[in-house]
């Protein structure tokens, strides 16, 4: 492996959690299980994650696998709950994971677990709960994501990113796009949140609208869609960009020219990082993106030219 090929590996390794379930795909879970293992027999398998289920399909899930399959889960728990009846949701969908996983726990692993903080719940208190519920339900996953909404304020946002960076098995999630053009938040707001993550020491991973690597490559409706390089590229250069103003900058990058790979790892217009820290980037911050597609993403790449094309 040449020193460009470590980079890439380093910045995309299991970066996409495969959703196929959910829209624009939305395909049926038979068609979404037969597709995920096709995708970890091919040759960019090593860029895929885990599969991402709803806790209410998972006795389904259990119909289709093949005995001793082994399988890794990001599991949607209690996503449309309202505060009353969020905990309540939230334990009897942890029933569905701790019964699925019983049945074979050695193949059966929970990568993590994905949830939505409902309004005007108090950041502190609320991650605390979840943290515990979880415990109390024997379940281990390693990490448990809450989805916040990008419009807060800062200070709302500094209260969400330092409560769960204290928590060693909490996380947030970032929606960077969706079906309508209400969905697809602003590059400040991107930015804003990558760097209330980073000034905290909170992990986070991102859903939705980040299945092309460059901004602008595909629309949704006339707005323009967030670029995957862009969002981890900006959380990886969080350190040495500082501000909200460059962050937002290489957020909003439409020349995929503007970014290297090379054998000093990853770099924006003048700033890098090496491939020692684009790998501790994605292990311990910018952890994975939740994708309909993972065909998508493989073929913007090779069109690109950063992945090598078939036979190369």
């Amino acid at each position: 492996m040449d020193s460009r090929s470590a980079a890439i590996r380093a910045f995309c390794d299991g970066l996409f959690d495969y959703a196929g379930l959910f829209p624009p795909a939305a395909l049926d879970l038979r068609t979404a299980v037969a597709a995920y293992r096709q995708h970890r027999k091919a040759r960019q398998s090593w860029m895929l994650g885990a599969f991402v289920v709803p806790a209410a399909q998972l006795a389904d899930l259990d119909q289709l696998l093949e005995s001793e399959e082994q399988i890794d889960l990001s599991v949607l728990v209690a996503t449309r709950a309202t505060s009353d009846a969020y905990f309540d949701t939230l334990r009897h969908h942890l029933d569905f994971v701790r019964l699925f996983v019983a049945e074979d726990p050695v193949n059966r692993k929970v990568a993590g677990l994905e949830t939505r903080a409902p309004q005007d719940v108090k950041p502190e208190t609320f991650i605390d709960d979840v943290t515990k519920t979880v415990l109390n339900a024997g379940i281990d996953p390693g990490c448990t994501f809450i989805e916040v909404a990008l419009d807060l304020r800062s200070v709302e946002l500094d209260r969400w990113t330092k409560s769960a960076a204290a928590r060693r098995t909490m996380a947030l999630k970032a929606r960077c796009g969706g079906v309508s053009e209400q969905d697809v938040p602003s590059s400040e707001s991107v930015a804003a949140y990558l760097i209330a993550c980073h000034a905290n020491g909170c992990r986070t991973k991102f859903t939705a609208g980040l299945h092309h690597p460059i901004r602008g490559m595909h629309h949704t409706g006339s707005v323009p869609m967030h670029g995957f390089i862009n969002v981890i590229g900006a959380a990886m250069l969080a350190g040495s960009v500082g501000d909200a103003t460059g962050l937002s900058a290489i957020v909003s990058e439409t020349d995929a020219a503007a970014f290297g790979f090379n054998e000093a790892g990853f770099s924006w217009r003048g700033h890098s990082v090496d491939e020692t820290e684009v790998r501790r980037c994605r292990h311990e911050f910018a952890l994975s993106i939740g994708s309909c597609s993972f065909d998508e993403p493989i073929e913007d790449l090779t069109a690109l030219n950063i992945l090598p094309r078939p036979g190369q």
